[in-house]
């Protein structure tokens, strides 16, 4: 699962995080950055709601260090002493996006997002079952029906001209770059102007989807949600872009979106049959769970 870019964590710090309703932080260490459990074991408070360097409970100022370890019992009595670690976990980082799982065999792919700021954060509820909102992610073949001529703005007509690379954690779509010459490729810096690609598409399973166009990365994180379902959605500007470049992607991705959150709403059966490879991976790695 996507949580946030290392840019949003400064050394020390802690943030809690929306997609786990706050129960959960991601926390900046010297070795690298954690989850780090943000539940109160007292009383079940809500340990910290900000971007903080301290883990000390809003309750009664019971605290712990960055190892979890606790350091002080607050206002509490002396019988009722904090004697409880905080459950933590190692993070993966893979170019400055933290996940919870590590991305392996993705070394050789060129991408820089170290210069990603984060501009937007929503939470769009939408009427579809979560696996369906994946399912349209892993669509290609819906792209010229739904989608007809939004992504001519970047640059990429043909997009059915994908390359599909499968791994354990997920998969890669990778949009071959049609070295155009209109508008959008004017905004193109030159260290990105002669990629391999002209977009990425990357879903992390079960319910993170990555989409970079140069200049930009949208990323969507969904989960179940009374009858449908909560989408996290994070949208990054590299910093070295002007605001055409963002203005045209900005619109590419949110019109795709919108009409997506529609098409997946549409769909009332999750079906198991006579499905694409890139479904039945997916499936796949559902059933091991």
């Amino acid at each position: 699962m996507f949580l946030a870019h290392c840019s949003e964590i400064p050394l020390h710090y802690k943030k809690p995080l929306k997609q786990f309703n706050d129960e959960k932080a991601i926390m900046h260490r010297e070795d690298g950055f954690y989850l780090i459990e943000n539940i109160c074991p007292h009383q079940g408070s809500i340990i910290i709601s900000k971007l903080q360097k301290n883990m000390i409970c809003q309750y009664h100022g019971w605290s712990w260090n960055d190892q979890g370890e606790p350091l002080g019992s607050g206002k509490t009595s002396r019988y009722c002493l904090n004697s409880s670690h905080l459950t933590i976990q190692k993070l993966y980082v893979w170019n400055d996006l933290i996940f919870t799982t590590e991305l392996v065999n993705l070394s050789q792919y060129q991408f820089n997002f170290k210069h990603m700021e984060l501009v937007e954060y929503r939470i769009d509820e939408v009427e579809a079952d979560s696996n369906n909102i994946v399912d349209v992610f892993l669509d290609v073949d819906h792209i010229p029906v739904v989608h007809t001529g939004v992504y001519d703005d970047i640059g990429l007509p043909n997009i059915n001209s994908v390359r599909w690379e499968y791994f354990v954690w997920g998969n890669l779509q990778l949009v071959e770059n049609p070295h155009d010459t209109g508008e959008f490729y004017s905004t193109i810096i030159e260290e990105e102007r002669n990629l391999p690609y002209g977009a990425a598409w990357l879903c992390v399973y079960p319910n993170s989807m990555i989409e970079w166009q140069p200049g930009s990365l949208f990323i969507t994180v969904t989960f179940p949600f009374q009858n449908g379902s909560k989408v996290f959605v994070f949208k990054y500007r590299d910093r070295r872009y002007n605001d055409k470049n963002w203005g045209i992607n900005h619109k590419v991705w949110e019109t795709a979106w919108q009409q997506d959150r529609i098409q997946a709403s549409r769909i009332v059966r999750n079906s198991n049959k006579n499905l694409e490879e890139s479904k039945i991976h997916f499936r796949n790695f559902l059933e091991k769970k």
